[in-house]
């Protein structure tokens, strides 16, 4: 992943330790294990979300497509929204002037 060969690695533990000392080594060690683990779980976290999203994306593209019905004759049809037929009722029940 980062081209990195062993003798990088080892270096750099090697200058590691000689700046930080040997008893400052665990605790680094530690800190960058519990970041790792965390950006892995946040990652798998975000990648459920957007899956979810596509879920949610394409059970709406489903209900759109059941918009239009195909009547006895054999022609395309617009179905009725719930919330269209509910503003027509309350349009034919208001007061005309």
């Amino acid at each position: 992943m980062f081209d990195i060969s062993w003798t990088e690695i080892i270096f750099v533990f090697v200058v590691a330790l000689l700046v930080l000392g040997p008893k400052e080594i665990p605790h680094i060690v530690s800190g960058i294990k519990k970041t790792i683990r965390y950006a892995k779980e946040t990652s798998a976290k975000l990648t459920q979300s957007l899956e979810s999203i596509d879920e949610v994306k394409e059970i709406k593209n489903e209900l759109d497509s059941f918009k239009t019905i195909i009547d006895l004759d054999g022609n395309p049809q617009r179905a009725y929204d719930v919330d269209e037929a509910r503003k027509d009722i309350e349009i034919s029940k208001s007061p005309k002037e």
